[in-house]
């Protein structure tokens, strides 16, 4: 009975965190070919919403090619990580786990150390990691990623309760 709970936990943190991953306003930073990218994003968070998590891994892909070709490095960990997303809600753990890798490490290499999409990829990669029972690793990651939200949202935001309500499933495990 334990163990099913806590399995249930853990669906309910993936539910959980799609507070993490609500849509950024970047259309209206969009130029050039980003334009196209900003349409592919919006189609596949479309598809996200619709449960179309194929059809939405598909659309940010696309749209990840142009980011990365513009250098728009922020949208393309953005991508990465809805990718990772995706995977997570459909148990494709090996796969999430590459896509945040790479966007980890993308991430701390072109984006500011306390950039909010940093912040999701750590928090997902807890995810992955407490769906993996390495518990370690997964609270670092998730507290990597509540500590970036508490300093630029606020100890009150709703991202870094959502970032609590995954500490306490991580240790529930």
């Amino acid at each position: 009975m334990g163990k099913d709970l806590t399995r249930y936990s853990l669906y309910t943190a993936i539910h959980i965190a799609s507070l993490f991953v609500a849509p950024n306003s970047h259309a209206q930073n969009a130029i050039g070919d980003t334009v196209r990218a900003e349409e592919y994003v919006k189609k596949a968070w479309d598809a996200y919403l619709q449960v179309e998590y194929d059809s939405s891994i598909f659309f940010y892909r696309r749209a990840a090619d142009i980011f990365v070709k513009a250098e728009r490095w922020e949208r393309y960990v953005h991508c990465l990580n809805i990718i990772g997303d995706c995977y997570s809600r459909e148990l494709r753990l090996d796969s999430m786990e590459v896509i945040l890798q790479r966007a980890r490490k993308l991430g701390e290499e072109t984006l500011e150390p306390d950039n909010l999409e940093c912040a999701l990829t750590y928090s997902l990669l807890g995810l992955l990691y407490v769906g993996r029972d390495k518990l370690e690793v997964a609270i670092e990651n998730i507290l990597k990623g509540k500590n970036i939200r508490e300093s630029k949202l606020g100890k009150d935001h709703r991202k870094v309760a959502a970032s609590h309500f995954l500490l306490g499933a991580a240790y529930s495990y």
